[in-house]
């Protein structure tokens, strides 16, 4: 499929998206738009292995050792290569981190950091439920308040202890926090001091679905926790780590693999622009490519879709000569 059909499939979702959100902009920034894939169950199988033989940390999803790439997202020859994301928790996490973990779907996934944000920056001004908040320890909230100034990564740094404690401006700031994001970015020292409100939402998060009747409710819809070692990057890797994890962990979006082997990962949003969708996949492919092969080349055909929308051919990889 030429550049320009993959630009009008692209346009086509997007303004389908506008529709359904009765042409309100910052309604369609609380919409997500994926790409899916097939992998052969052997493909799939080897993936799985090579995500247990790499894990690192029982209680962390991204950004703790990870590769010191450009901060910005690189460029598609030294962009960030993906990395696999931790598995469950460990018997000495905290009951809070085991629910926390619960919730995430049950699939084998990998982190990639797209070069356009997939979350609309400000988009939880007026919008149901979008936009991105970095809920941070206390000694550590002032650097992430000065990481997020200069490089324009979170719509809020929270404070945890803003949200903790039994005074009115505690609750109403945790009732604030919780219902006006659609993904958490949290420290990992913190997990177990989450309010209830926003552990019960993130448990409420199923999977991404291509049933556009079963998403047509915006303000039903849950959101994703980020758990980050935030410490240990600074601590071991000093403030460029410590702003790479930032950076990952805003920017950074999970394949997420299910047992039949269909891959899926976000790209963008309703209010995102057509080149900043196609630039992102076109930056996925590469990153895929470069780091699995394989898996590059059992891949023959990508939808893009968003839960308010039927899935529609994106592109076809016709690699039948290589296979």
């Amino acid at each position: 499929m030429s550049k320009d059909k993959r630009a009008l499939a692209t346009k086509v979702v997007l303004q389908q998206v506008l529709r359904r959100c009765e042409n309100d902009s910052k309604k369609a920034t609380a919409v997500p738009l994926y790409v899916d894939f097939v992998v052969p169950p052997k493909v799939l199988t080897r993936q799985l292995k090579g995500a247990r033989a790499t894990q690192e940390s029982a209680a962390t999803v991204v950004g703790q050792k990870h590769a010191r790439d450009e901060i910005d997202g690189g460029s598609e020859r030294s962009g960030p290569r993906r990395r696999l994301d931790a598995g469950p928790p460990s018997a000495g996490t905290t009951s809070r981190s085991a629910v926390v973990a619960s919730s995430r779907p049950s699939t084998s996934t990998m982190l990639f950091v797209l070069p356009h944000a997939t979350y609309q920056l400000g988009g939880a001004v007026g919008a149901p439920s979008s936009g991105t908040a970095l809920i941070a320890d206390d000694d550590i909230s002032q650097d992430c308040v000065r990481v997020n100034l200069r490089h324009k990564l979170f719509d809020a740094v929270v404070p945890i202890r803003s949200m903790t404690g039994s005074s009115p401006e505690a609750v109403k700031t945790s009732l604030q926090v919780t219902h006006k994001f659609s993904r958490y970015v949290v420290d990992q020292r913190i997990v177990g001091r989450l309010p209830a409100s926003l552990v019960h939402r993130a448990a409420r998060t199923a999977p991404p679905t291509t049933n556009p009747a079963a998403n047509a409710d915006l303000s039903r819809r849950g959101c994703t926790l980020n758990i980050v070692d935030l410490a240990s990057a600074k601590e071991e890797g000093g403030n460029q780590a410590f702003v790479v994890t930032l950076t990952e962990a805003a920017r950074g979006e999970r394949l997420q693999i299910d047992p039949r082997g269909r891959c899926t990962i976000r790209v963008g949003h309703g209010a995102s622009t057509t080149g900043e969708v196609c630039e992102n996949v076109k930056h996925l492919l590469h990153l895929l490519k470069a780091d699995d092969p394989q898996l590059f080349k059992c891949i023959e055909e990508l939808r893009l879709w968003s839960p308010l929308t039927e899935p529609i051919r994106y592109m076809e990889l016709r690699l039948s000569a290589s296979k």
